[in-house]
């Protein structure tokens, strides 16, 4: 049974389209675009968030030590009589706000620190082997010892730059 095709005019075939490829068209003319503005928004407030919780201080920097290797044994002579002492000791309400002395006499700066201890090394009972112990309690923060160090170390030359281990 052969089916004459020839009898179906053109203008009464119906031809649909799929809901797919009508969504994939859209509306007559209409082009489908990407919105990129909260992709911005969300960039934006990434980097601000980011740029107030950066920290800008400076890093710590490396303190040289001379430690023994594993299992050797430390010669250790008799302790000095007269130690030189630095403490350090925060106060007040203001963070980084400190309180330093030398051998119990207030120091005002890192500087005056250093040019004392210049000074007290040119005594003849100090040399640059007199020790030096730096005393800070745990709430001092690690950059007012690395100054007192500093100051002892390079500024003033003593070599024998050590820390308390039972600060007051």
């Amino acid at each position: 049974m052969a089916v004459d095709l020839r009898k179906y005019d053109d203008d009464q075939t119906t031809h649909h389209k799929g809901a797919r490829s009508r969504r994939a068209s859209g509306p007559q003319g209409a082009h489908m675009r990407l919105n990129i503005t909260p992709m911005i928004d969300v960039v934006f407030q990434l980097l601000i968030y980011f740029i107030v919780t950066a920290s800008f201080a400076i890093d710590e920097g490396l303190l040289t030590a001379q430690l023994p290797e594993r299992g050797q044994a430390i010669e250790e002579g008799p302790p000095p009589e007269d130690p030189i002492r630095i403490s350090i000791a925060s106060f007040g309400d203001e963070p980084g706000a400190y309180q330093l002395r030398l051998d119990r006499r207030p120091i005002e700066n890192f500087r005056s620190l250093g040019q004392e201890l210049i000074s007290i090394q040119q005594l003849p009972a100090y040399s640059d082997e007199t020790p030096v112990i730096i005393s800070a309690g745990p709430d001092v923060r690690w950059q007012h010892v690395v100054n007192a160090v500093h100051a002892s170390h390079r500024v003033a030359g003593f070599v024998s730059v050590g820390f308390d281990p039972n600060p007051r």
